[in-house]
């Protein structure tokens, strides 16, 4: 009995060890594999935050979501003529021993024109949704909605970017120094092996800039 007490003792550093050691390599791939695509894009790459992403969009519902906030991975840079920030973003819920790390890839495009805040929301990732989206006004075609801007939202999202997002929505941030930042447009959904932040940087611009015409 003692024995068996004593492999199941040792079973459990060993395990967490080797979890450890798995979910280091995995980081390390997904790194590599995000500054090379940001290489690719003629985009900057810095595995740290430069910008103060939890305070620089804390007005986002996601960023806002819960506490212990950070940004990783960050590429960055200008794409399609626009200011473009894409990163791992976790944060924690919960308390204790019920409590959980969230881990989304985010892309933020800023532009200049003033415009409608919204704020769309997957009911597929209904149980980790924000706070924010408990105050939805309405559901469409299984997004939570709330804003003035959600029919347009609706109408442009579609391709990878309506199958992999899981957050979309368009602010005013009041935290950014430059003064020319009029809105910001986010979609985030949550990693997957395989996708880089949510779908192709291209795709996220491109919503940014119908948003505007």
């Amino acid at each position: 009995m003692q024995g068996l007490l004593a492999i199941l003792l040792l079973a459990v550093p060993v395990a967490a060890a080797i979890a450890f050691v798995v979910g280091g390599a995995r980081q390390v791939r997904r790194r590599n594999r995000l500054a090379r695509a940001a290489h690719e894009a003629d985009l900057m790459f810095s595995v740290e935050d430069p910008f103060g992403v939890p305070r620089r969009y804390a007005d986002f519902a996601l960023i806002s979501a819960g506490h212990g906030a950070r940004a990783t991975h960050v590429t960055y840079g200008r794409l399609g003529g626009l200011p473009i920030r894409a990163f791992d973003f976790r944060y924690e819920i919960g308390h204790g021993t019920r409590r959980h790390t969230r881990h989304y890839g985010v892309v933020v495009v800023e532009v200049e024109s003033p415009l409608s805040p919204f704020l769309l929301w997957s009911r597929r990732d209904d149980e980790w949704a924000p706070l924010a989206v408990q105050q939805a006004d309405s559901v469409s075609d299984g997004w939570s909605c709330r804003g003035e801007g959600v029919a347009w939202a609706l109408s442009q999202l579609s391709g990878d970017l309506a199958r992999l997002a899981t957050g979309v929505e368009a602010v005013v941030p009041t935290a950014c120094d430059v003064a020319e930042v009029r809105t910001a447009l986010m979609v985030c959904a949550p990693v997957q092996r395989g996708e880089l932040y949510v779908g192709r940087l291209e795709d996220v611009v491109a919503l940014a800039k119908a948003l505007v015409r």
